[in-house]
Parts: structure tokens; sequence; C-alpha cells
């Protein structure tokens, strides 16, 4: 079996393209946009007379038509998932990367302020959510030790605090 990546034919006119007539000639076919392109071709070879038949017998089938109509409706659907999937995706990666900017500007000035950041306290920041990052990074500014900044602060949850 060989397979042939028709957009990858060589150009028409070129020396490649006169070496390999005859699959060029079948690509032309296959990848004809209009009727003047199939036309020009069943006139300059009877093989190619016959197949131009072939395809408008083909055409004038109902059945096909409809099968081929499905496969295009499965081909847009599955462009259509593909490019949902691909939105999804980027905007997962904007988002994870946006949180671990922020947990890398907190381990900074974390750090700025308190020193060399142990790494028990790194892994906790990159596991943390967005939300609980810049409760922290507001810590940062009041804090006097880094167990302020990180642990819960039993005296801000008190009652009457």
């Amino acid at each position: 079996m060989h397979l042939v990546e028709l957009p990858k034919l060589p150009a028409r006119g070129s020396a490649e393209y006169d070496r390999e007539a005859n699959l060029a000639h079948w690509a032309r076919f296959f990848r004809a946009v209009d009727d003047a392109d199939l036309e020009e071709l069943a006139m300059s070879d009877p093989v190619f007379d016959k197949a131009k038949k072939v395809l408008d017998e083909l055409s004038a089938d109902p059945y096909a038509r409809r099968i081929a109509s499905m496969r295009e409706e499965g081909l847009a659907m599955y462009q259509m998932e593909m490019n949902e999937a691909r939105r999804k995706g980027k905007l997962e990666g904007k988002l994870e990367g946006k949180l671990e900017g922020e947990a890398g500007l907190l381990v900074r000035l974390i750090e700025h302020r308190f020193g060399t950041l142990p790494e028990i306290a790194r892994e906790t920041i990159a596991k943390a959510s967005s939300e609980q990052i810049a409760q922290w990074a507001l810590r940062v500014q009041s804090a006097a030790t880094l167990d302020e900044v990180l642990g819960q602060q039993e005296a801000e949850d008190a009652p009457g605090k």
C-alpha cells in the first residue's frame, strides 16, 4: 500500500511534476475544486474521462450524496470539537501559568522579608489556590514570622477579634 499526501505533491509545471505526471494528474483529479479542472483532465486522457463520468454518476446518487454529506458533517463536528478542546487547553494553561506566577511572586516576597524559604513551605505554596496565595501575600506585609504568613493565625479567627 502506498500513501500520498495530496497537498505535498509537486507544483504543476515543475520538473518533479513531469516525472510524477501520472500520480500528479490523479492528485489533481482528487483535489479538483471545480468542473473546469475535471473537464481539462477528462479531455487529456480517456481514463480521466471515465473517472469523471463515474464521479458524476456517484454525485447523482442520493444515497452517495447522503453519505458524503454525513462525512462532511462529521468532519465539521470533529473540527469544532478540536477547536473547543484547543480553546479549553489554552485557557487551562493560562490559568495554570497565572497561578504559578502568583506563587513565584509570593515566594520572592517571603524570601525578601524572611530569607530562604524551607522546601516544605515552597511545596505548600505550590499546592495553594489563587485565593490562598493572595491572602498570604497580604500577610507578608505585616507578619513578624513565616508562620504568621503561612499559618492559620488562630488570633484572626478567634471570636471578638
